[in-house]
């Protein structure tokens, strides 16, 4: 019977743990602060006074949670403009006890190659995220990034209200952030012009899609995570990327047969909706080359 409420009060436990989890998306204060010491490879340029002053001002309203990604949680403005996404830490940061000691046969094996993991995770999510601030912010709509711990934001706090509606006021000081301008997803407002008969406005989301990605291939910057569909964005037209978290860098400029890849699935999306907004696709694409 001891046996029976035992495994009674696990199974409780396990399910209740279940329940916060899928109510909250898995959001949680010890998952967005970092423990990492700064380090230079992630050092990035210091804010103008009037740079800080109006980061403070944008940060002084509550953010409400809008979403989860595989990097980041993230949590939209009062005025629906700018979006905060904070870094899921957790899954960043390396196990420091499995540095400490090692274990037998193959166990140790297992150990090194999760050390190798998560230090693969750390650094595609934060080169990515520096080089999409050094390099992209126009195509991404990158407003600030902070991935060190950093004293200038000591006094800098903002409020969080979490998918229950729990408000959390936390320090930026230490909790690696990513401010974005809001966009609406490109492939939605796409399917609605498609849907509404207006294909000059589909023309110039095409357009606007096919620029940004133009913009980006000339730097010889490859997105390694190439879904439009979830990834692109508009902000008053402009496309962007939304996803700032699988960006690299290559020596050259991209060729137009890797354009011609990265926008093959958007071809047959098109394929299936319009042959007028395909035909006008291929054209776009072909003077890009």
């Amino acid at each position: 019977m001891r046996g029976l409420s035992v495994l009674g009060v696990f199974l409780s436990l396990y399910f209740v743990g279940k329940w916060c989890h899928t109510q909250t998306d898995g959001f949680q204060l010890t998952h967005i602060t970092s423990p990492l010491a700064a380090s230079p490879h992630w050092e990035l340029p210091s804010l103008k006074e009037e740079e800080k002053a109006a980061l403070k001002e944008t940060l002084s309203r509550p953010f409400t949670y809008l979403d989860s990604g595989g990097q980041t949680y993230a949590f939209l403005s009062e005025d629906g403009r700018t979006v905060l996404k904070l870094f899921k830490m957790h899954h960043l940061t390396q196990y420091s006890f499995l540095y400490e000691r090692g274990f037998l046969g193959v166990a140790d094996l297992l150990r090194l190659q999760l050390l190798s993991l998560q230090k693969c995770k750390l650094f595609r999510a934060f080169d990515s995220s520096a080089l999409a601030y050094l390099r992209l912010k126009e195509q991404t709509g990158l407003l600030y990034l902070n991935l060190n711990p950093n004293p200038a934001l000591q006094n800098f706090h903002v409020t969080l209200i979490d998918k229950l509606g729990i408000h959390h006021k936390i320090d930026l000081s230490h909790t690696p952030f990513a401010l974005q301008l809001y966009a609406q997803n490109a492939f939605k407002v796409l399917r609605k012009h498609i849907k509404n008969h207006d294909l000059e406005a589909g023309k110039k989301v095409i357009k606007e899609i096919l620029t940004c990605l133009k913009e980006r291939h000339a730097q010889g910057i490859i997105d390694i995570d190439p879904s439009l569909r979830r990834n692109m964005g508009l902000i008053q037209n402009r496309a962007i990327a939304i996803d700032i978290g699988a960006f690299f860098m290559v020596p050259h400029p991209l060729s137009s047969e890797e354009l011609a890849s990265d926008t093959l699935r958007m071809h047959r999306w098109l394929e299936k909706r319009s042959s007028e907004l395909t035909a006008y696709f291929d054209k776009e694409l072909q003077q890009t080359h």
